[in-house]
């Protein structure tokens, strides 16, 4: 999973299933919180070793947690992964599961069962 901030443009390296055949892709996005395609538009992609570096323009309208599936094509389906938009910068310290966990120090080799 790829996780972006919230301004674009966004450039994210991938490693495509296949060989591109060509340097202009199609990129799809859809919002997994709408289930609905929310843009589909061409790109063009930069080979560097076996990654593929691709650079899209658009504008998010999300608030609060938002998934996205984007998928890459050129006649064949390139790529499939999942993004994030976030507005923190600190992607080293950034962390989905913020005040889920919980961890539980204990010395005496006992578990909890929940």
């Amino acid at each position: 999973m790829h996780i972006l901030n919230d301004s674009p443009p966004y450039t994210i390296n991938v490693a495509p299933r296949e060989k591109a055949t060509t340097t202009e892709y199609t990129l799809t996005i859809t919002d997994e919180n709408l289930n609905e395609t929310i843009s589909t538009e061409s790109t063009s992609n930069t080979s560097s070793g076996n990654y593929e570096q691709i650079v899209f323009e658009h504008i998010f309208k999300t608030e609060g947690f938002h998934y996205f599936t984007l998928s890459i094509n050129d006649g064949v389906e390139v790529y499939r992964g999942k993004f994030f938009i976030t507005n923190q910068t600190d992607f080293d310290k950034f962390n989905v599961n913020q005040g889920v966990y919980q961890q539980y120090d204990s010395n005496d080799n006992q578990y909890i069962y929940r």
